[in-house]
């Protein structure tokens, strides 16, 4: 899911790159800090996702249902394994 849309930024930033002296700039070391960093920390905490919760299988038909989308930061905050002061 984030490697496409990912994959659509960086395209677009060669074909700007190329036109514009970036690299003097600096901005090229900045972009791949916010990639390498800053986008994996959202991606891995903010970003909502479903979780295939159960499966029921009717002749050749599968019907798939998810749960709600939660941030795993919400799942984590809701989790019973964790304490109360840790939260």
């Amino acid at each position: 899911m984030m490697g496409k849309g990912r994959e659509d930024i960086l395209k677009a930033f060669d074909k700007i790159s190329q036109r514009l002296p970036f690299k003097i700039l600096g901005i090229d070391a900045a972009m791949n800090s916010l990639y390498e960093n800053e986008l994996r920390l959202y991606m891995n905490l903010f970003q909502p996702s479903v979780k295939l919760f159960k499966t029921e299988r009717k002749g050749s038909r599968k019907n798939r249902f998810y749960s709600r989308p939660l941030t795993p930061l919400d799942r984590l905050l809701s989790s019973e394994h964790i304490d109360q002061s840790q939260k």
